[in-house]
C-alpha cells in the first residue's frame, strides 16, 4: 500500500520522487541543523546548560520541521490541482502561520542561548567582594587561538561556496539538471553562512582579547568597542562601509597599543594590510573590481588575520601587570 502510494522514488512525477527531490533541495538545511545540535551537545558537555538546552531545542525543532512540515507543505502545493481554492488557501495559510511561529520561537531560543553564554562568561565574585577592574592585572587565563583552524574554517567554506555557486549556475542552464543546480546553490549558501559564522567568531575572539580585565587580558581604556559591537555593526547596511574600518583597522591599532602598554615584545599587527583589506572589501560592490579585489583579499586577509591572531596569542599567554 505504501509502495503504491509513493510510486517509483526515481520518478519525479510520483509522490516518492517528489519527496526525494525535496530532500535533495533541503539537504543543506539539514546539515546546518545537525551542526547546531552538535554544537549544543559540545556546550552541554562544557556545562553551559542553559544556552546548550536552548540550542539543542532549536536544532531539534528546526530539524523536525525540515524533515516533516516542509515536505508535507510541498506535497499539498503540488497536489493542489485536485483541491478547491478555499482548501488550498487554508492549507497554505495554516503552514504559513506555523512557520512564522517556529521562526519566533527560534529567535527566543537564540536570545536565551546568547544571554546564557554572556552570563557564563562573567567572573565569579564572592558575596560582598568588589573587584576593581583598573587594579586587576592581566593574567594568562585565556587559551591561545589556533590560526590554522580559524583560517581553515573561514577560507575553505568561502572557496567551496564560490565553486558550488559557479557549478550551480552552469547546471541551471542545462535541461534535466535543475535538481543538481538547486542542491549546489543551496550548498553554496550554507557554506557561505558557515564561513561567515567562523569569520564573526574570530573577530569576536580578537576583540575580546583586548578587553580590560578581569574578563580578558587587555588594558583599561584602550579598546574602542566591545566584541559584540565589533561583529554586530558589520551587519548594518551602509553603516558597515564605515564600521569595517573600525572593526579591522581599529583592531590592529588597539591591539598594538595594548602590546605596548603591557610591555610585550611581539610583532605588531599590520595596519597597512588592514586598510588594504577594508578598502578592497568596500570596493567589492563594483562588479569587475569586486572580482579582482576578492582575489587580492584571498591573499591579503589570511596574512593579516594570522598576524592579528599571533599578536592576540602574545597577549593571551603573557603574564604580568600593565607597564
Amino acid at each position: 500500500m505504501t509502495t503504491d502510494f509513493f510510486g517509483d522514488f526515481a520518478d519525479p512525477g510520483t509522490p516518492g520522487g517528489m519527496l526525494v527531490q525535496l530532500y535533495l533541495w533541503i539537504s543543506p538545511l539539514l546539515v546546518v541543523h545537525l551542526v547546531g545540535i552538535v554544537l549544543a551537545l559540545v556546550a552541554l558537555r562544557n556545562r553551559a546548560r542553559r544556552p546548550a538546552a536552548a540550542l539543542l531545542a532549536l536544532g531539534l525543532g528546526l530539524l523536525t520541521v525540515t524533515l516533516l512540515a516542509r515536505p508535507l507543505l510541498n506535497y499539498v502545493i503540488v497536489t493542489s490541482s485536485s483541491m478547491s481554492f478555499e482548501e488550498h488557501r487554508r492549507w497554505v495559510a495554516a503552514f504559513g502561520v506555523a512557520d512564522q511561529a517556529i521562526d519566533g520561537i527560534a529567535i527566543i531560543l537564540l536570545i536565551i542561548a546568547a544571554l546564557g553564554w554572556r552570563r557564563g562568561d562573567a567572573l565569579p565574585v564572592a558575596s560582598g567582594v568588589v573587584v576593581s577592574l583598573a587594579h586587576h592585572p592581566p593574567s594568562a587565563t585565556m587559551p591561545p587561538l589556533s590560526a590554522t583552524i580559524r583560517l581553515t574554517l573561514i577560507l575553505v567554506p568561502y572557496v567551496l561556496s564560490v565553486l558550488a555557486s559557479g557549478a550551480g549556475i552552469l547546471f541551471a542552464q542545462r535541461r534535466r539538471t535543475e535538481e543538481i543546480a538547486f542542491v549546489l546553490i543551496g550548498a553554496a549558501l550554507v557554506l557561505a553562512v558557515l564561513g561567515t559564522i567562523a569569520f564573526a567568531m574570530t573577530l569576536h575572539a580578537l576583540w575580546k582579547t583586548i578587553q580590560p580585565p578581569p574578563r580578558a587580558v587587555g588594558v583599561e581604556g584602550i579598546a574602542r568597542t566591545s566584541p559584540a559591537k565589533a561583529v554586530g555593526f558589520l551587519f548594518i547596511p551602509l553603516f558597515n562601509f564605515y564600521w569595517i574600518f573600525q572593526a579591522w583597522v581599529g583592531l590592529a591599532t588597539d591591539t598594538n597599543r595594548t602590546l605596548e602598554a603591557r610591555g610585550i615584545a611581539a610583532v605588531p599587527v599590520s595596519r597597512g594590510l588592514a586598510i588594504t583589506v577594508c578598502v578592497i572589501s568596500v570596493l567589492s560592490i563594483v562588479p569587475v573590481v569586486g572580482v579582482l579585489g576578492s582575489l587580492v583579499n584571498l591573499v591579503a586577509f589570511p596574512i593579516f588575520l594570522a598576524g592579528a591572531i599571533r599578536a592576540a596569542n602574545a597577549l593571551r599567554t603573557a603574564t604580568g601587570s600593565v607597564t
